[in-house]
């Protein structure tokens, strides 16, 4: 066969039909923009689709912020980076679940809401209280509230966004974590405890450090400035580093 043959074949491939869509329907000039432009689609395509082959039974595709994406107060939705996670609605343990001992509807509910945020947290994805209360058909404020109950009974604290990227009044989770290495709880223990990996923990308490070295020379702003931390959590650094005597 022909060299020519598989050519001809090329130009009828998902980037050529868009790469022709980009110029007759766009008007766009410029064969070799139209071509980066194409492949540029053909590629984020690819990122956010998932086979429905590769889901299986209970399972949905959701589309969830980027948890390296840095939160800013007035940063819109619209503008944060997201990637598609796969997601367990039903599974055969919720069922297990609820035909325990003792066990009510309401701790499948829970059980339900700390699978989504840990599988959606191990894709590297976060989702909001607001996410699970849609994905579950359930009001975002219950959603809270159930949360709030499983982490009191399993002392596991869930990656929802909030937490993750330090949204709300509440002491960051970073506080939290440095507060226990400081106290003397070992690396490992404190990743699991806190859902989180053991070099984020350790690149927290490393953060720790330096605010409270800083803090003994300059401003609030000036730090936020040179370390790139918000005031907020600097603040809540040296509050910390007060509450519990820690000097450099």
């Amino acid at each position: 066969m022909h060299a020519e043959n598989f050519q001809r074949v090329e130009k009828k491939s998902p980037r050529r039909i868009i790469a022709q869509k980009l110029k007759t329907d766009y008007g766009l000039l410029g064969n070799k923009v139209i071509d980066l432009l194409s492949s540029d689609i053909l590629t984020w395509y690819k990122e956010i689709h998932t086979d429905a082959d590769t889901l299986s039974p209970g399972q949905t595709v959701w589309l969830a912020v980027d948890v390296t994406e840095k939160h800013h107060p007035h940063k819109r939705l619209e503008d944060t980076r997201l990637l598609p996670v796969k997601l367990t609605i039903h599974s055969s343990e919720d069922i297990t679940i609820l035909s325990s001992p003792g066990k009510k509807w309401r701790d499948v509910i829970k059980h339900r809401i700390a699978r989504l945020l840990t599988e959606a947290y191990a894709q590297g994805g976060v989702l909001t209280q607001v996410d699970v209360g849609v994905l579950l058909s359930i009001h975002n404020q219950k959603v809270h509230t159930l949360i709030a109950e499983y982490e009191k009974e399993t002392g596991v604290n869930l990656p929802y966004r909030g937490r993750v990227h330090d949204i709300g009044p509440a002491v960051s989770h970073k506080a939290q974590i440095v507060e226990l290495m400081v106290k003397g709880y070992a690396t490992p223990i404190v990743a699991d405890k806190m859902n989180h990996s053991i070099s984020s923990c350790d690149r927290y308490i490393r953060d720790f450090k330096r605010v409270t070295k800083l803090g003994k020379s300059y401003t609030l702003t000036e730090i936020s400035t040179l370390t790139g931390m918000s005031e907020r959590l600097i603040k809540e650094y040296i509050t910390l580093a007060e509450k519990l005597g820690y000097q450099l």
